[in-house]
């Protein structure tokens, strides 16, 4: 009867509130992820939790940096690019056009100037995440980060560049470098399994 339905579905609750609270599955097709998150878990057990916790310690927890793999330090790179790209931006507004080599000299308008910082500090929000989401060594934040980039962010610079009134050549430089640091980072994912899996093979 009824009884029986909720006892059935409980089950698949538990595994959609999973999903959404985003807590770590029981088995993993990553290995190595499990260990990362036990070593985290230990630190987080070792740590003194009361009930007067501060800022101070909720920021301490972003600063932690467990032994990096070759992508996850492949991507706070890729990062710091981003960072260093949206400073440029923010700072020469008129002079990085130049730089990228996009053929024109600089903005019309004041307007147009600060929009363009607006793309700088937005840059420099995203290449902050990139160094934060590597330094987790987590490779669902990889993966992630592969889908769009290869998919419908290039699609949709080009949409603006073509129809949106964005300069062209701008659009097209992020359409073509993102897609092709997502190949990377999946090179340099491939490879690392690749060597870890010969290892196992050796110590067997």
């Amino acid at each position: 009867g009824l009884n029986d339905l909720i006892s059935a579905a409980k089950p698949i609750w538990k595994d959609i509130m999973a999903l959404v609270l985003i807590k770590s599955p029981k088995r993993s097709l990553f290995p190595e992820e499990i260990s990362n998150s036990n070593r985290m878990n230990e630190v987080e057990q070792n740590d003194h939790i009361t009930s007067t916790a501060t800022m101070k310690d909720f920021f301490m927890i972003s600063l932690r940096t467990n032994n990096l793999s070759t992508t996850s330090q492949f991507l706070v790179y890729q990062g710091v690019l981003y960072v260093t790209a949206g400073v440029l931006f923010c700072i020469f507004p008129h002079q990085a056009p130049r730089l990228l080599l996009l053929g024109f000299d600089a903005w019309k308008t004041q307007v147009e100037v600060g929009l363009f910082r607006c793309v700088g500090a937005t840059a420099v929000i995203i290449g902050y995440f990139y160094v934060m989401g590597g330094r987790s060594n987590s490779q669902f934040f990889a993966s992630s980060t592969f889908v769009d980039r290869v998919t419908f962010y290039p699609v949709l610079l080009m949409a603006i560049g073509l129809w949106g009134g964005a300069p062209l050549n701008l659009c097209m430089i992020f359409a073509i470098l993102d897609p092709v640091l997502a190949f990377l980072t999946y090179y340099v994912w491939k490879v690392e399994q690749q060597k870890k899996h010969q290892e196992q093979e050796k110590s067997e």
